[in-house]
């Protein structure tokens, strides 16, 4: 899962010229809390978010509601922007999860999405969701099931032979370290079966080591 296929292609973009007024306006027209700004041949050159749109009001005291409204449209979007050297950006063939982490790590909202110094997309947090949703989702009725098993190699592969003997299918599966035990990792998986649930937990059950913490029905 790289970043080139989940991104949001052809994204709204600024010029370094642009009023922050226009700026204001543009965003709020196209929903959007992010702006790449760019130059020729949509080489980067920074970015504009709501934050950085916030004008200090105290920079405003001694001006009259005229005096405002020209200065605020005299102002240019490079003059605000974050510089192009101080953005965070992602290559677009970096995966997914590497963007999820640069995120988490710099607690930002969005990566500038780039080839080169060229800006081909945007990667934010609505995206990563909307693909976290895709993975789990299923499309047919079934039967999630969160397993608990010893954090050691060969445990997946137990699980796995088990369902495969039984003959069910899995539609989508994902899993992260238990965070109540540390010794311990969580497996979700989606079951696609005419079985049911008191069945399908007795299985799993049984083999060592491993227990069901919580199944359900979904659509």
């Amino acid at each position: 899962m790289l970043v080139k296929d989940y991104m949001s292609r052809h994204p709204f973009m600024l010029e370094e010229d642009s009023s922050i007024v226009d700026a204001q306006s543009y965003m709020s027209e196209v929903h959007v809390r992010h702006l790449p700004v760019v130059g020729d041949g949509k080489r980067l050159l920074g970015l504009i978010t709501r934050e950085t749109l916030m004008i200090e009001p105290g920079s405003l005291d001694s001006l009259n509601v005229w005096e405002i409204t020209r200065y605020l449209s005299g102002m240019k979007v490079k003059k605000i922007m974050v510089k192009a050297r101080d953005v965070i950006t992602v290559d677009e063939t970096a995966a997914i999860e590497d963007a999820a982490l640069l995120m988490i790590e710099n607690k930002i909202g969005c990566l500038p999405v780039l080839n080169g110094r060229v800006v081909v997309g945007m990667m934010t947090q609505e995206d990563l969701l909307v693909q976290l949703c895709r993975l789990l989702v299923t499309r047919r009725p079934g039967l999630r099931v969160s397993v608990s098993m010893p954090d050691k190699p060969g445990e997946t592969k137990k699980l796995m032979a088990c369902v495969e003997k039984q003959g069910w299918e899995i539609q989508s599966m994902g899993g992260m370290p238990d965070l109540r035990d540390d010794t311990r990792y969580s497996t979700m998986i989606k079951i696609i079966a005419d079985v049911s649930m008191q069945d399908v937990e007795e299985t799993i059950n049984a083999i060592e080591g491993q227990e069901v913490r919580d199944i359900r029905e979904t659509v």
